[in-house]
């Protein structure tokens, strides 16, 4: 098929025409579910405090954990040769260091998705 066809081949194909009156009678529809304009909501202070801890909470974690990386990496090295050799070791320690302490951390995950959750929850409820 080529381009110059294609008008051709939608004038033969058949075309639905609206009813007299179909715009009218979806406009009112629309308008009667219709809460009313949006409006932007304002928030209060505590709010943006709220928002502003866990954005300091989050920065604090990262940095930490990458101080703790930074600090644990040649602990987990200390008789490697090699970088992979260190990497491997230090995955080790970590793979040993879940394993041991699998149900806190299983218990953490769980609250972390459960906080989540209900922040996500919360922001749905905002937008409705």
């Amino acid at each position: 098929m080529r381009y110059e066809d294609l008008d051709e081949i939608l004038k033969r194909e058949p075309s639905w025409e609206p009813p007299r009156g179909f715009a009218r009678t979806v406009i009112a529809r629309m308008s009667a579910r219709a809460p009313g304009p949006l409006v932007t909501e304002r928030h209060s202070g505590l709010e943006l405090l709220h928002a502003a801890q866990q954005g300091v909470l989050a920065t604090a974690v990262g940095y930490l954990g990458g101080h703790l990386l930074w600090w644990g990496a040649p602990l987990a090295a200390d008789r490697a040769t090699t970088v992979v050799d260190a990497y491997v070791a230090f995955m080790e320690r970590v793979a040993a260091g879940l394993v041991t302490s699998g149900l806190p951390i299983a218990w953490m995950c769980a609250a972390f998705s459960l906080a989540m959750a209900a922040s996500f929850m919360r922001r749905a409820r905002v937008w409705m």
